[in-house]
């Protein structure tokens, strides 16, 4: 009879975390992580194609905390530029913590990392940009959200555009 596991997506993860801490990021294997949980690799690759995909769940579980607690932050915020520059801390605080995944995928397949991920990001930050134009009574057309989303994102990235210069370009698209 079949051994049933409680979770076992939340046990893989769990266990991929571990390794992380304890391996980074380069030592990362399927293997390791399966012996961890006491799962067979089978059962890894069952929910989980490859490393990448593994990844890309772990990041996008940070992802929402940080989300989650942008969105409450916002509530809060006293102005649209206020609003904007939480949603930027959220972001630069989400890439600290996930740094040695980040650092590593842009070394080595960064393409396929980016065009997994990229995706899912605009999308929670359109979501983010939808708390901000509800709380400030903002109208644009949906065209100009993603403008001001892939802005957000872009001027999140050191040696990229400038708060200043994302938080005016904002103001001009939303006048």
């Amino acid at each position: 009879m079949p051994k049933i596991i409680a979770e076992p997506k939340k046990q893989i993860e769990k266990a991929a975390r571990e390794e992380l801490a304890d391996k980074g990021i380069g030592n990362l294997s399927m293997r390791g992580i399966a012996k961890r949980c006491s799962l067979g690799v089978g059962t890894i690759y069952h929910y989980y194609p490859d490393k990448l995909s593994l990844l890309t769940d772990l990041l996008d579980e940070d992802w929402q905390k940080k989300s989650e607690e942008a969105k409450e932050k916002i509530q809060t915020a006293s102005n649209l530029d206020e609003d904007v520059t939480i949603v930027l801390t959220a972001i630069e605080d989400f890439r600290s913590q996930s740094s040695a995944i980040f650092h590593s995928y842009q070394t080595d397949d960064f393409p396929a990392f980016y065009l997994k991920l990229h995706p899912f990001f605009v999308k929670s930050i359109l979501s983010l940009w939808d708390c901000i134009k509800t709380k400030e009574n903002v109208t644009v057309d949906p065209e100009i959200d993603e403008i001001i989303a892939e802005l957000i994102i872009l001027a999140s990235r050191p040696s990229s555009i400038s708060k200043p210069v994302l938080l005016q370009s904002i103001h001009k698209l939303v006048s």
